[in-house]
C-alpha cells in the first residue's frame, strides 16, 4: 500500500530524491531534516504523515527507502548514495549526520544506523 498524497508532499519539500539509471526509476528515499536527537519525532503511528522538519538541522533522518527488486541494485547503490549524500551536503550545509532506523527481518530486530556525511 502507499499514499501519493505522502510523495507528492515530500517531493514539493524537497525530501524525496529518485534514483534513475537512464530512463528506468530503481529507488527513492523520503528524509526529515532536524537536529541530532530529535529524530524519534518522526517514528510515527501514522507512516503516510508529513511531519514539520528544520531545515537548517544538523541531522538528516531517513524515512522511507524504497527500490525494486532488480538484481544489479547493490551496484548503483554506491552511485546513488554518493549522489544523496552531495545532495543533502548542497541543500542542508548545516547537517553534518545521517540517520536511519532500519528492521532486520531475520533478527526481527530495529537497528540504529548513523553514517556523517
Amino acid at each position: 500500500m502507499i499514499d501519493k498524497t505522502y510523495y507528492n508532499k515530500m517531493l514539493k519539500k524537497g525530501r524525496l530524491m529518485p534514483f534513475t539509471t537512464g530512463n528506468r526509476l530503481w529507488g527513492f528515499i523520503t528524509f526529515f531534516i532536524c537536529n541530532d536527537g530529535e529524530e524519534d519525532k518522526y517514528l510515527r503511528n501514522n507512516m503516510w504523515s508529513v511531519e514539520e522538519d528544520n531545515p537548517d538541522g544538523n541531522c538528516c533522518y531517513i524515512d522511507q527507502l524504497i527500490t525494486n527488486k532488480e538484481p544489479d541494485n547493490p551496484k548503483v547503490s554506491y552511485m546513488a548514495w554518493k549522489g544523496f549524500k552531495d545532495y543533502i551536503k548542497q541543500n542542508f550545509p548545516n547537517a553534518r549526520k545521517i540517520k536511519w532506523n532500519r528492521f532486520n527481518k531475520k533478527s526481527n530486530k530495529l537497528t540504529r544506523w548513523v553514517r556523517c556525511i
